[in-house]
C-alpha cells in the first residue's frame, strides 16, 4: 500500500512538472525567454510560486530543463545511432554533423531562442552551464571512444571531445549573431576538420 501511495505521489509530481514545462514552452513561444517571467509561468500553469520552486530552482533552471529535453538529449541520440549503425569514424562524424546541420536549418523561432539560451548560458558560472558542457562532452567522448582504433592516439578522446564541443559552440555563436553566416558550409568544414585532426598520421 505504501509503495502504491509513493508511486501515485511521484506520478502526480511528474505530471505537475511536465505541466510547468509545457506551459513555459507556450509562453516562451509568445514572449521569448527574457519576456517570460516566473509570475507568468505560475499564472499560466495555475500554480503558486512555492510549487514552482518545489520543481525548479530558478527560471534559468526551468529553461535549461526544456533545452535538455528538446536539444541536448537529441544530440546524445544522434551520437548513439551513429555508433550503432555506422562502421567508421569518418562516417560517424559526418552523420553527426549532418544531423546537427539539418536540425539547425529547420529550427523555428522557439528552437532558435532555446539554442541561444544554451550557448549564452555557457558563459555563466552555473550548475546548468556545467551540466550542458558535461553532457555535450560525454556524447563526443562516447563517439571517439567507440573509434579508438581509428583515431590518432596522441590525444585522448576527452581532449578531442572538448575540442569538438568548443568548435560547435563557435559555429553556433556565429549563426546566432551574424545574419550572413553560412551555417551549412561551416558545419561541412567543421566535420572535415574534425576528421582530419582525428585521423592517424
Amino acid at each position: 500500500m505504501e509503495v502504491n501511495l509513493q508511486s501515485k505521489r511521484e506520478r502526480k509530481k511528474q505530471a505537475a512538472r511536465q505541466n510547468i514545462l509545457q506551459e513555459t514552452i507556450e509562453l516562451i513561444h509568445e514572449f521569448g525567454v527574457v519576456g517570460t517571467k516566473i509570475e507568468d509561468i505560475c499564472q499560466q500553469a495555475n500554480i503558486t510560486k512555492r510549487t514552482f520552486y518545489t520543481h525548479f530552482a530558478s527560471k534559468d533552471d526551468l529553461v535549461m530543463a526544456i533545452c535538455n529535453g528538446s536539444i541536448l538529449q537529441r544530440t546524445g541520440i544522434i551520437v548513439d545511432e551513429a555508433i550503432e549503425q555506422l562502421p567508421s569514424i569518418t562516417e560517424r562524424v559526418n552523420c553527426v554533423f549532418d544531423e546537427l546541420k539539418t536540425r539547425i536549418d529547420s529550427t523555428n523561432p522557439l528552437q532558435r531562442e532555446l539554442i541561444q539560451f544554451l550557448v549564452t548560458n555557457l558563459s555563466a558560472n552555473s550548475d546548468s552551464a556545467k551540466h550542458q558542457l558535461d553532457y555535450m562532452q560525454s556524447c563526443f567522448v562516447r563517439l571517439y571512444t567507440a573509434s579508438t582504433k581509428e583515431i590518432d592516439n596522441s590525444a585522448s578522446p576527452e581532449f578531442y571531445a572538448d575540442m569538438t564541443v568548443g568548435m560547435i559552440q563557435a559555429v553556433l555563436l556565429n549563426w546566432l549573431y551574424r545574419d550572413d553566416y553560412d551555417l551549412t558550409n561551416a558545419y561541412d568544414s567543421l566535420a572535415k576538420t574534425v576528421i582530419k585532426i582525428l585521423s592517424k598520421p
